[in-house]
């Protein structure tokens, strides 16, 4: 394990991050955050919590709930493999499994937190703005307001299509551009 990073005036190794928790929710985009949570947590020597909240929704009419995610049970899997090999990788990793109403993660996240004592939250966003994210529920946004702890988030940085042939024609719509992708 490495020694932590220097964060103080005199020269002591001190933890920046003693306590880490990767909020996944088995998105791409929680996945690309995944490498910036392994990076801190072992320059620090910090314990890697994953936390998963499965979001569910009363069944209407019926008595029960169901999973807002088809393939939950597929995502859980995948999460359970990314923990092992994390602690395969010699990092402190564990896992927390919940359930929250649906629009609840971020509330659920916020408190496991301030239960683990986290000095970090990591999640990933899709990149919605304010408005959309208000209106598609965006967790990590939400995250950030309610969090106690402090939070990161990462954003894939858009890319731009390949073309398959030069621009041609004339559509004002598309900076006058006909683009074929490839």
């Amino acid at each position: 394990m490495r020694t932590p990073r220097t964060n103080s005036l005199d020269g002591k190794r001190v933890a920046v991050f003693k306590v880490i928790i990767w909020a996944t929710d088995g998105s791409g985009a929680a996945e690309q955050a995944l490498p910036y949570a392994k990076g801190l947590a072992r320059a620090d020597g910090s314990r890697l919590v994953v936390v998963h909240v499965k979001e569910i929704e009363l069944a209407a009419g019926r008595v029960g709930t169901y999973p807002v995610k088809v393939n939950a049970d597929e995502v859980l899997a995948a999460i359970w493999k990314q923990v092992e090999d994390l602690k395969q990788e010699g990092l402190q990793a564990t896992l927390q499994l919940t359930d929250a109403m649906a629009g609840g993660a971020a509330h659920v996240i916020a408190e496991i937190a301030d239960e683990e004592g986290a000095d970090l939250i990591v999640a990933g966003t899709r990149g919605h703005g304010p408005l959309s994210g208000l209106l598609l529920g965006s967790v990590t946004q939400r995250l950030l307001h309610i969090a106690t702890a402090r939070c990161w988030s990462y954003r894939r940085p858009h890319t731009v299509p390949l073309l398959s042939k030069p621009c041609t024609g004339m559509y004002p719509w598309n900076n006058g551009c006909r683009r074929q992708l490839i």
